[in-house]
């Protein structure tokens, strides 16, 4: 998913704040709880497939996981999300499974806040600059 995330075709390279994404998605902070629907996201991440191209939907993913608020902590599940959106290939069009995580995320409850290190992620996962 690291090159469907940013539509960034084959035969690019990621700039390193593709890198600094994917270290703050592993330091959001403090005391928070993962419920049954972000199993379901990390689900339904697995299962994207490659060779897809990231329709208009998958912009509401990027705000639905800048929600999620206050008190949180991040479970290996998290853990296998990185892993899993970094080895989906590039030049592909998103499945209806991916959908299924911006529906999944949408309802992560859970009292938490989200550190600047997260901020920098959504920054980031939007200045991948690519050669194609």
């Amino acid at each position: 998913m690291k090159q469907a995330m940013f539509t960034v075709e084959a035969d690019c390279w990621v700039s390193n704040e593709h890198l600094a994404m994917k270290q703050a998605m592993l330091t959001v902070e403090a005391n928070c709880w993962v419920s049954s629907d972000y199993l379901a996201m990390k689900q339904a991440m697995l299962t994207v497939e490659a060779n897809c191209w990231v329709s208009s939907d998958y912009l509401a993913l990027k705000q639905a996981m800048l929600t999620v608020q206050a008190n949180c902590w991040v479970s290996s599940e998290h853990l296998a999300i990185k892993q899993a959106m970094l080895t989906v290939e590039a030049d592909c069009w998103v499945s209806s499974e991916h959908l299924a995580i911006k529906q999944a995320i949408l309802p992560i409850k859970a009292d938490c806040w989200v550190s600047s290190e997260h901020l920098a992620m959504k920054q980031a996962m939007f200045t991948v600059e690519a050669d194609c």
